[in-house]
């Protein structure tokens, strides 16, 4: 059988863990009596080491996606109850079967949200990832897989209830958690991605012009901040990227540029700055080569090409789209 797709974080270890691979291999009929035997039995006994209760939410999580694809979501969610949610539950569960439960529940979130609608996926978001990751000394793992559901939930609730009400769950959902002193990376990353989403949302929304001040708070800011995550000033480089066009059109290339220098520019050369970001201020810069190009005048697109894109373009170990691009640029400016 074709083992289904779902978010696992395994604990692979070499004796039990492996035998276990091999058993989920040949399908649910060996894999679930093998994981009532060897993995759930020894689990349950008092004294369970860490590592053998580890072991078992590992393989449980995995039998979670597979008895979703074979028997159904109702079936699965009841296997979930007994085998993850109950051993999450217990007094001094250690943090891996909590984080386990938390991935199978970030599972069964996406698809609740296929099978049944947002508004029931919404519900067991509160109660299976919401409700633990907000409790006193909830492992990162849970923590991030709550937020990453939540940013999964963010763009069907812009869908079926607008924009408004897909940025009062992101403040409460993703922006609260992620500003909290305590709050790992992960959040902060997973946070910005989802501020990107809904930046481009309100840009194509029917009010584009809250998408600039949405991406001054939201994006620019934190990563402005000492020590963010990579990510973070990648989504930002990216919610700069998507809205140049956007003030060319409105504001004219001059206000474009000025935008492109603060925005894409300055954070593209700071030292350590991600590739990403450097590859974002390349492509601005070739957008707005050719939205000069033919809004504007040749002259001054080529001044800009020359200025801007062309010095990107001869850099030793440039990446191959950003070559492309520029030959793109030179043939239609002719150069």
């Amino acid at each position: 059988m074709t083992w289904p797709r779902g978010l696992r974080l395994g604990f692979v270890h070499p004796n039990s863990m492996a035998e276990w691979a091999l058993a989920k291999n040949k399908g649910l009929e060996v894999a679930r009596p093998f994981y009532e035997a060897e993995l759930k039995a020894p689990a349950e006994r008092a004294g369970a080491s860490e590592e053998v209760r580890a072991q078992r939410a590992a393989a449980a999580a995995d039998l979670a996606v597979a008895i979703a694809n074979r028997e159904g979501l109702e079936a699965a969610h009841a296997f979930y109850d007994g085998e993850l949610k109950t051993p999450a539950e217990r007094d001094g569960a250690p943090d891996s079967v909590k984080t386990q439960y938390a991935i199978a529940a970030f599972n069964f979130t996406n698809w609740t949200f296929k099978g049944k609608g947002l508004h029931a996926a919404r519900l067991f978001y509160e109660s299976e990832l919401k409700a633990p990751a907000e409790r006193a000394g909830a492992p990162e793992g849970v923590r991030k897989c709550r937020a990453m559901a939540a940013v999964d939930l963010v763009a069907p609730i812009s869908e079926t209830k607008g924009p408004d009400a897909a940025r009062a769950f992101y403040e409460t959902e993703l922006k609260a958690p992620a500003e909290r002193a305590t709050s790992p990376e992960s959040l902060r990353a997973l946070r910005a991605a989802a501020a990107f989403a809904l930046l481009v949302d309100l840009a194509k929304s029917e009010n584009p012009g809250a998408a600039r001040p949405f991406y001054e708070s939201e994006l620019k800011t934190p990563a402005e901040h000492a020590g963010v995550p990579p990510q973070v000033r990648t989504r930002r480089a990216a919610g700069a990227l998507h809205l140049i066009i956007a003030i060319a059109n409105g504001d004219g290339f001059d206000a474009a540029r000025s935008f492109y220098e603060t925005e894409l520019k300055v954070p593209a050369e700071e030292t350590g700055a991600p590739d990403e970001v450097y590859k974002c201020r390349a492509m601005a810069a070739f957008n707005l080569t050719m939205w000069c190009a033919n809004r504007k005048s040749l002259e001054a697109a080529r001044a800009f090409y020359w200025s801007e894109l062309e010095p990107l373009a001869e850099r030793a170990g440039a990446p191959d789209a950003l070559r492309a691009m520029n030959a793109k640029a030179v043939a239609a400016l002719g150069l």
